[in-house]
């Protein structure tokens, strides 16, 4: 079912790989995660996260009671970085995949339905999106800017799918 809930595609190849590939004390099973989009290296790139669809993607994969973490960088849905951290893991962050029904795709298109949403220029080209918990709920936040041409960050439950705040810079 966890296919179905998400669409992060970085997040199902995570899945996919670390079952076939990561050694037995490092499961996906039970790990929570953060899920952050990354600008495209190529400029060239014509996906800006305009359907929810990144071409890179950061995610931190954390093991549960412990301090075990694994940095996946993915490029065009492949893990082209895996980094091994062994750092103390923030669980205010770090979401359950089982509790998120809202995702990139349908969250891009409400905030831009419903919030004028643009999609951001410079440094921050397209949409962006940022996948971890604020104040327990698992969240789905949303970056571009407003008519104004600031940025602005518009959160969402992504269990509900229902809207939280939004933060403008």
């Amino acid at each position: 079912m966890r296919e179905k809930l998400l669409h992060f595609p970085c997040v199902s190849r995570i899945h996919s790989t670390s079952e076939r590939k990561n050694p037995p004390d490092f499961r996906w099973e039970g790990a929570k995660c953060e899920v952050l989009s990354v600008d495209d290296r190529e400029k060239e790139s014509k996906s800006k996260g305009e359907h929810g669809k990144r071409r890179y993607w950061n995610v931190i994969l954390a093991k549960p009671g412990t301090d075990d973490q694994m940095l996946y960088t993915i490029h065009n849905q492949k893990i082209v970085e895996k980094l091994a951290l062994t750092e103390p893991v923030n669980n205010e962050n770090i979401v359950d995949l089982n509790k998120i029904h809202f995702d990139s795709d349908k969250i891009v298109d409400k905030a831009k339905k419903e919030y004028n949403l643009l999609p951001g220029k410079g440094w921050a080209e397209g949409y962006h999106f940022v996948l971890r918990k604020l104040n327990s709920d698992p969240t789905v936040e949303v970056v571009g800017r407003d008519k104004k041409g600031r940025f602005i960050k518009i959160i969402f439950n992504a269990r509900t799918g229902k809207f939280v705040t939004k933060i403008t810079s």
